[in-house]
C-alpha cells in the first residue's frame, strides 16, 4: 500500500516502483540520470519487515539479497557498521515483532527498515517523517 506523501516523495516511490515517469526530476539544478532511482531509495512510513527475525538476521538477509558478488566478511562489516550508527546494539539479537505481538519499538522497527536500505549500500535515502509517532 502507498500513503500519499510529499509530490516529490511520491515521485521518487513512483520511479523506484515503476521505473518511469513523465518530465524531469532535478537536484540541485542537475537532471537525474537513469541511474539515480537505483542508488537512492524512499524509506515509506510502513516497514516490511519479518517479525520472526532478529535485527541481525533482517539486515543479513537484506545484505545477501542485494549484495550480490559481494563476499560475507563485506556483507557482515555493513550489517555491523549499520547496527551501530542506528544505535541498536542492545538489540540486536531481539527478534522485530509486530505491534500485536510485542517486540522492538516503534522507533527501534523503523531504525531496522532504515538499517535494511542502508546495508545495501544506498547513495541516497528519502525518508518521510522519520521521527513521527516516536
Amino acid at each position: 500500500m502507498i500513503i500519499v506523501m510529499s509530490l516529490f516523495l511520491s515521485l521518487l516511490l513512483i520511479i523506484r516502483l515503476h521505473g518511469r515517469v513523465r518530465g524531469k526530476i532535478k537536484l540541485n539544478g542537475d537532471q537525474l540520470d537513469s541511474y539515480f532511482p537505483h542508488s537512492a531509495f524512499v524509506c515509506a512510513d510502513e516497514d516490511s519487515l519479518y517479525p520472526t527475525l532478529t535485527v541481525i538476521e533482517s539486515l543479513h538477509f537484506s545484505g545477501r539479497l542485494r549484495l550480490d558478488g559481494f563476499d560475507e566478511e563485506y556483507i557482515h562489516s555493513r550489517v555491523k557498521e549499520s547496527i551501530v550508527d542506528l544505535d541498536l546494539v542492545k538489540v540486536a539479537h531481539d527478534r522485530i515483532g509486530d505491534v500485536g505481538s510485542g517486540g522492538l519499538s516503534t522507533g527501534q522497527r523503523r531504525r531496522v527498515a532504515i538499517g535494511v536500505e542502508l546495508v545495501a549500500g544506498r547513495d541516497v535515502l528519502f525518508l518521510d517523517e522519520p521521527t513521527s509517532g516516536l
